[in-house]
Formats: C-alpha cells, sequence, structure tokens
C-alpha cells in the first residue's frame, strides 16, 4: 500500500477473538477513508469513499470501568497480602513480587483512567453498517469523526439543518446519538442495545466447570503438577471474566446471563479471600507450639500442595468451596447460554392473520 496519499487518523485498536488478535488503523486519503486491519502476517483492507459515508456514531460503553475494578480489585488484594507479610516476617523475595504485581496491577489502573472512556463507533453507508475498532476510546474518536467530517464534507457538501435534525431523530430511538457529517458529534450518549457477539461467555463457564474437576481430582491425587495446573485454571478465570464482562456491556444478553458473569466475578474474589485465609489457618496448625520463627512460605505452599483434604480442614473447606462453586456457577451459566442460543436460533414469529373484515 503506497501511503504517500494516506494520513493516519487518530487512535488505535484491537478486535480479539478465541484465536486472533486483530489491529486496526484508520487512513485517510482525498477520496475515500482506509480501514486496516493487521493480523500478524497479513493485512486486510476496506476501502470507504468519503461520498458514499451518511453518518458516524459513536455510543460510550461500560468496558473501561469494568476493567479497572478488577484490576484495582486485585491490586488491593496483592497489596494487603503484602502488608500482612511483613508484618508477619515473611522472606524479602516474596514480598516484592507480591508488591511488584501489585503495582502493575495498579499501573494497568492508571494507564486505562488516563486513555480514559471506552466506546463503540460505527460507520454507516447506503449498503452497510462498519464498526470501527479502531476507535475503542471517546476522546480519539472525536478527533477522528472531526477530521473525517470535513472531508466528507468538502466531497458531499454540508447538510442542511433539517437533514440533520431528522437523522439525529431516526438514531435517537436506537439508543444512539449519531453525528452527521456537518454536525459536531456529541460525547454524551444514551444507553444502547448491541447484538451480542463472541464466546466469552461460553469460555468463562467452561473454565468454571474445568476448575470444578480438577478440585474434585485433588481429593484424590495431591501433587505440584496438579497445584501448579490449579494455577493455570485461575489466570485462564480470571482473563475469561474480565473478557465476559467487556462483552456483554450494553448487548442483548439475558439479563440473567450477566447477572451471573457478575457472580462469578464476585465468587472469585471470595474464593481469593477465602484461600488466602485458610492458608494462615493451615500455617498456625501445622506450626503447633514450636517456638516463633520466620517462617518458609514457599516450603508451606509446597507442604500445603502435598496435603490431602482428608487430612487437614482448612486444606478441606478450601477444596469444597472451590467445588461447589465453580460447578454450581460454572453449570448455572452453562444452561443460560445454551437457552441463550437457542432462542436466537429460533426464526422472528409470522406475523398474525388480518382480521376479517366485518359484515
Amino acid at each position: 500500500m503506497s501511503r504517500s496519499i494516506y494520513r493516519a487518523l487518530p487512535g488505535r485498536g484491537r478486535a480479539s477473538n478465541m484465536a486472533l488478535s486483530t489491529r486496526h488503523r484508520l487512513w485517510l486519503a482525498p477520496d475515500h477513508l482506509l480501514s486496516v486491519a493487521n493480523q500478524g502476517y497479513t493485512e486486510d483492507y476496506k476501502r470507504f469513499y468519503l461520498r458514499d459515508i451518511q453518518s458516524l456514531t459513536l455510543q460510550k460503553t461500560r468496558r473501561g470501568r469494568i476493567i479497572n475494578f478488577v484490576l484495582g480489585g486485585f491490586a488491593l488484594g496483592f497489596a494487603f497480602w503484602a502488608f500482612y507479610g511483613r508484618l508477619s516476617g515473611w522472606d524479602a523475595v516474596g514480598l516484592w513480587v507480591l508488591a511488584a504485581t501489585g503495582a502493575v496491577l495498579l499501573l494497568g489502573v492508571l494507564v486505562n483512567t488516563v486513555l480514559g472512556a471506552t466506546c463503540v463507533c460505527t460507520l454507516r453507508t447506503a449498503v452497510q453498517i462498519e464498526r470501527l475498532y479502531a476507535l475503542p476510546r471517546v476522546r480519539s474518536a472525536l478527533r477522528t469523526f472531526r477530521l473525517i467530517r470535513a472531508a466528507a464534507e468538502a466531497a458531499q457538501g454540508a447538510l442542511s439543518p433539517e437533514a440533520i435534525d431528522a437523522g439525529n431523530a431516526a438514531t435517537r430511538s436506537a439508543g444512539t446519538v449519531t453525528a452527521a457529517l456537518s454536525h459536531e458529534a456529541v460525547p454524551l450518549t444514551a444507553k444502547g442495545t448491541k447484538p451480542y457477539r463472541g464466546r466469552a461467555h461460553a469460555a468463562l463457564f467452561s473454565v468454571l466447570l474445568l476448575d470444578a474437576c480438577h478440585s474434585a481430582l485433588l481429593f484424590r491425587w495431591q501433587s505440584v503438577t496438579m497445584y501448579l495446573l490449579g494455577l493455570g485454571i485461575l489466570l485462564g478465570l480470571l482473563a475469561s471474566i474480565v473478557l465476559a464482562l467487556i462483552r456483554q456491556a450494553d448487548t442483548d444478553l439475558d439479563a440473567s446471563l450477566k447477572r451471573t458473569t457478575w457472580r462469578a466475578m464476585g465468587y472469585v474474589m471470595v474464593s481469593y479471600v477465602l484461600n488466602t485465609a485458610m492458608f494462615y489457618v493451615y500455617m498456625g496448625m501445622t506450626s503447633g507450639s514450636a517456638p516463633r520463627t520466620t517462617p518458609d512460605v514457599w516450603q508451606q505452599m509446597r507442604s500445603m500442595w502435598m496435603t490431602s483434604p482428608f487430612d487437614s480442614p482448612a486444606v478441606f473447606v478450601q477444596e469444597a468451596f472451590s467445588l461447589a462453586g465453580s460447578g454450581v456457577i460454572g453449570a448455572i451459566g452453562w444452561v443460560q447460554w445454551n437457552a441463550f442460543r437457542r432462542r436466537r436460533r429460533q426464526p422472528p414469529p409470522l406475523a398474525g392473520e388480518p382480521p376479517l373484515p366485518v359484515a
């Protein structure tokens, strides 16, 4: 692609599915807008001629607030754990690991806050509606809208105030605010409902059921490998919860399914606190009446990993809670997800027959 005639527009974004992550960017030429989707080794191009663009739509989302809530919660958890370890005389290496992890999470919150509110932007022509993944933030989206609007006005001419009011009235009923080409974009938009896409919730409930199976196996087999597998499942669970909460915001997903996703988030937070508390209980039970010395935290953790739930009440409570919580929430979520998919696959109801004429 020759970029001598192209001008890079503000904003860069990503669109991800279960297998690929695609980087998106917008370029402005004298007569068209070019959308570039880069998947690493390949690039896809979509061209929108300025004379064909009818409207640009911006809709704010809660994705940024959800990310801040999740990262901030875990940052506080790591900070509390590091503070408690400092008072208990833990090893300095472990304290630095905990503190550094919390600092990285807190840095993510600060960066996300500085980038500003998140949004979904779409471009409408006479034959299609295209989502602009390159504009995930309101600040860069508004700057890009102004540049595209100015170029489109030069190609089409300015719209009359009557046409602008008619276009805004037509889209306001759908829960979004559309910026006509000769009208200033409005940064505050109403909450809209867009179709749910992807399988983030299927992945979340699958990981929950996998975690329940893992907890059940720990009642029979204990090893460092099993607990390292549990750590990998925990990381996958955190990633799938964040992705599901982001994907479900302002969509037509069932309200019960959304509530189940938030319950899964609450369960993970409670499980994190419970596991930490049970670890301290286990350390207290195994230390007995021995003189107080600086504990070897990593040796204590390895000892806990090799302990059967039937030999320690603390380990039993931890694994039983994980088995029950992950199993129940995962099973309920899968039932709700399958019901949602069945309803979506059903054809729309046929229109009723017209009433018979009255004699």
